[in-house]
């Protein structure tokens, strides 16, 4: 359904999935998003809309900055979105 609408999502786990069971590891989202936040609590949803209000108004200089872990850092633009 992420692909079907073709707008960029970031997926967001409030624990950090890496460090739970292995079933839970496994995210059948990812491969639809542009990002994934995990393990930042409540606060990865805030940093969703960061990272895509950073995407879409910087989208047409070829490179945005997304907030990650509390600073900002160069992300590649994904070919996908752009």
């Amino acid at each position: 359904a992420l692909k079907a609408v073709a707008i960029p999502a970031v997926e967001v786990h409030i624990s950090d999935i890496d460090k739970r069971e292995a079933f839970r590891q496994i995210s059948y989202t990812a491969p639809a998003c542009v990002q994934s936040i995990k393990g930042m609590g409540l606060d990865g949803y805030r940093q969703a809309i960061v990272y895509l209000n950073d995407m879409l108004i910087n989208k047409r200089t070829g490179a945005y900055e997304s907030y990650s872990k509390g600073q900002y850092n160069k992300i590649r633009k994904h070919p996908q979105f752009f």
